[in-house]
């Protein structure tokens, strides 16, 4: 049997939500946010798919972020965030508690600048082609992806699902990269757009860097 290696509790990178309704966030998150003891924190979340956004609240009127170290803890302690009515209120009619390995997800250039992505879209998908775009509902709007044949994510976009499609199927080079497309269905452009940017980021997190082809077509 092969060595299982320990990893200590203090250099664990994800969130966790307990039954009691708090939030505990990795210092490095923190750090890197520069989110410190006292912080305000303004909680706000996209319903469909939960997803959990939080900022820092300069007039002081979000949840207070508790970072107290212990008396022999010489290392950036972790964060805390009390949100019981919010969790009573919301979360427990959606997620079982406590909720662990919720990977943090830090927004660039956004109003929001932490996400956590507490339940995952179910896509739609279809052949990258005139076909495919045909079964997708006439004014559907939403999220989409575009994979390749493996289903490795090659571009992220958002807007009027079947008109985007259609201007990516008039691109040689498109064509010749994508299989597959896939989409999330959301009405409004405000959570459109907010989603595509998590999305984004989540991705950037993981790969290093953008999808190649929103690397070069913006």
């Amino acid at each position: 049997m092969p060595l299982l290696h320990v990893i200590p509790r203090q250099k664990d990178s994800a969130c966790y939500i307990n039954s009691e309704g708090r939030l505990f966030l990795p210092a490095p998150t923190l750090d890197s946010l520069k989110w410190k003891h006292g912080t305000a924190i303004a909680l706000a979340y996209l319903a469909d798919p939960l997803t959990l956004l939080l900022r820092d609240d300069a007039d002081g009127n979000g949840f207070t972020l508790m970072r107290r170290a212990g008396p022999t803890n010489t290392q950036s302690p972790r964060g805390v965030v009390t949100c019981t009515g919010f969790t009573n209120g919301v979360l427990r009619s959606r997620v079982a508690l406590p909720l662990r390995n919720i990977k943090p997800i830090v927004l660039k250039n956004a109003t929001h600048k932490l996400a956590l992505q507490l339940e995952a879209p179910t896509w739609t998908r279809e052949e990258f082609s005139q076909a495919g775009r045909q079964n997708v509902p006439p004014g559907a709007k939403g999220v989409y992806q575009l994979l390749d044949a493996n289903e490795q994510v090659l571009r992220i976009g958002e807007g009027a699902i079947n008109s985007r499609i259609g201007q990516h199927l008039k691109n040689s080079e498109f064509i010749s990269a994508v299989r597959y497309f896939r989409y999330y269905s959301l009405a409004d452009k405000e959570e459109m757009q907010i989603f595509e940017q998590v999305l984004l980021a989540n991705y950037e997190m993981s790969a290093g860097k953008l999808p190649v082809l929103n690397t070069l077509h913006g």
